[in-house]
This record gives structure tokens, C-alpha cells and sequence, in this order.
């Protein structure tokens, strides 16, 4: 339900002309900011870091340095997990790589890593 909530608020765009991938783009970068504001209300989990990361590079490139630069910490997938368990996974950016609305927006390595984070802590992934 929030989700649709801040679709709806996003309805300016509907003006805009834009092709599939971004418009793409734009829904994954509010899934992102989703993830943030439901971790930070159902777990009191304050990632800052993750935040600027969106606000920095936006939502997907944010995704793909989480992903793939071996020099971040897992910070925010650590303490998901020790917080919320196997349904505080739900909210990490390896389960949004792995949705497969999002799966245009990610090479199978992406994928991979993200699989195998969530495989380590017998997380089931679609």
C-alpha cells in the first residue's frame, strides 16, 4: 500500500515522455527511498550512508556500487538481517536486484552476487 501511495505522488511524470527503461529507472530509485523509509520505521534502522548513496548517484547506481564494490561494507544488510531476520532481507538492495520487476536494470553477475549474499543467510529469493 505505501508503495502505491508514493507511485501516486510520482504522477507528474505521467506528462513526460519517456521510454520504458527509464521510467524504469525512476520507479526503482522511489523503491529504493521505499526500502529506506520502511526499514527505518518497522526496524528503527537509520542507514544515512545508504540515503546519500541515492541522493548522490540515484537509486540504481547506488544499487550497482553496493553490489559490486567489494569496499563497501554490508552495513545495512547486516543489520537488517540481525534486526529483522529473514523478513528484514526483504528490505535490502540484494532483494531489490533480485525482484524480477527490476531485472532489465541488472546483469546476471549483479544478480549473482546479490543471490549468493542472500544464499550465505538461507534467505529464499524469487
Amino acid at each position: 500500500m505505501e508503495i502505491k501511495v508514493k507511485n501516486q505522488q510520482m504522477g507528474f511524470l505521467k506528462g513526460l515522455k519517456m521510454n520504458k527503461k527509464e521510467k524504469l529507472i525512476i520507479e526503482f530509485n522511489q523503491a529504493m527511498l521505499n526500502i529506506y523509509e520502511e526499514a527505518k520505521r518497522k526496524y528503527d534502522y537509520n542507514g544515512l550512508r545508504f540515503l546519500q548513496m541515492i541522493k548522490e548517484h540515484g537509486g540504481l547506481e547506488a544499487a550497482k556500487r553496493i553490489i559490486n564494490d567489494t569496499n563497501i561494507k554490508l552495513q545495512g544488510f547486516t543489520e537488517l538481517f540481525m534486526r529483522g531476520g529473514q523478513e528484514g532481507l526483504n528490505l535490502t538492495v540484494e532483494a531489490l536486484v533480485l525482484d524480477p520487476k527490476w531485472r532489465d536494470l541488472f546483469t546476471d553477475a549483479d544478480r549473482k552476487i546479490a543471490s549468493e549474499r542472500m544464499r550465505k543467510l538461507d534467505h529464499k529469493t524469487a
